[in-house]
């Protein structure tokens, strides 16, 4: 759970309206309309008669940080929207939307792509592809529960297809781990848990030659542009296939080990909670480069700027076939995530096939 990242409003909006229609045709039965508020910047919509007590429990992430100045902040705003809520002031701050949606659901939380709407208990929520006319996202994070890889580890959410664009998942406990600091005991049972993760991508990895390698990617990306078609996503497809025809043409004899990847491995989508672990965010997940995830999490590169990141990658002992394999899985990555009102999309596309053409390069001269 972030604070908002999104410019443009009305489509945050229209995608709202698009799948509350489609939960109605294919799911709920006793929707009803009623108003909602608009929360700013939480990425947040309530139904207007919510009690204050579900607002604080779905907003608790954001009143976490290890920052203490952030955290006052994250506070204060909460605050300040309980407040209203409670002496039934909202509609005269907040804009109102009327949305015909299940009473059981009084909660509406964006994400990147996909919608969740939460229950009156905050114990379970229907997840639902912002863009309905696409699985991709919602069948990635389908198939990791039911492919059952990490079953032995108990990490992820349990969830319940109804469709493969619509699923229940159960809310979990805890907070993400980049939110507070972790005793010792805390943080040697996720990294344990982290650990065992690691451990068993290596035990499923299997390899694979190059050129079989970014065919699987290239067949990715038609899957994901055939669902979100624009002359933007067309260039961006261009863009990865002309990075991986110059990288197979440097190295078209090696060979990739991969293994089922999270693909998102960030600290923010890891928890703990109850002495207990659970990794949120399956919506990348598929087969990569068998150390994407180890990478990711270990160095916390998510979290890191984009200058951070591109002095980390430039770093000399970095200038191998590995860091150009894990660079062209993180430009897959970067462009399935590319938001036109995400500032940084594009910079971080524009960065990564830099450093991949910088490491060729490096290893070329070498």
């Amino acid at each position: 759970m972030k604070f908002t990242q999104f410019e443009d409003r009305e489509n945050h909006l229209r995608e709202i309206e698009v799948c509350v229609g489609y939960l109605n045709r294919y799911l709920w039965s006793d929707q009803k309309k009623a108003e909602f508020i608009e929360i700013p910047r939480l990425n947040l919509i309530l139904r207007r008669d919510s009690s204050v007590d579900l607002f604080l429990s779905v907003t608790k992430e954001y009143r976490s940080h290890k920052d203490f100045s952030r955290r006052l902040l994250a506070f204060g705003y909460i605050g300040l929207i309980a407040l209203l809520l409670k002496l039934k002031l909202s509609t005269y701050f907040l804009n109102i939307l009327i949305l015909d949606v299940s009473e059981f659901y009084p909660v509406i939380l964006g994400g990147n792509n996909r919608l969740r709407f939460i229950d009156s208990s905050n114990s379970n929520a229907i997840l639902i592809s912002k863009n309905i006319n696409s699985a991709f996202f919602t069948n990635n994070a389908i198939s990791a529960y039911q492919q059952g890889h990490f079953s032995d580890l108990d990490v992820i959410p349990p969830v319940l297809a109804v469709t493969k664009k619509l699923y229940f998942e159960k809310q979990i406990d805890g907070l993400a781990i980049n939110r507070f600091f972790l005793s010792d005991s805390e943080g040697a049972v996720v990294d344990n848990s982290l650990n065992t993760l690691f451990q068993i991508q290596e035990k499923l990895c299997s390899v694979v030659s190059l050129d079989v390698f970014f065919k699987c990617k290239s067949e990715v990306l038609v899957n994901y542009s055939n669902s979100f078609k624009s002359d933007k996503n067309s260039e961006l497809i261009k863009l990865f296939l002309s990075v991986t025809e110059r990288v197979l043409k440097n190295f078209g004899d090696s060979e990739v080990k991969i293994a089922p990847s999270h693909g998102d491995l960030n600290r923010g989508n890891v928890f703990y909670g109850q002495n207990k672990v659970s990794i949120i965010d399956w919506e990348y997940y598929m087969y990569r480069y068998v150390d994407y995830d180890k990478v990711i999490y270990t160095n916390d590169l998510r979290h890191k700027s984009l200058s951070d990141y591109s002095i980390f990658m430039k770093q000399t002992d970095k200038h191998d076939f590995d860091t150009v394999i894990f660079l062209v899985e993180e430009l897959l990555f970067r462009i399935l995530n590319f938001k036109l009102d995400v500032l940084d999309s594009q910079m971080h596309i524009d960065e990564i096939s830099y450093l991949i053409k910088q490491n060729i390069s490096k290893e070329v001269s070498i």
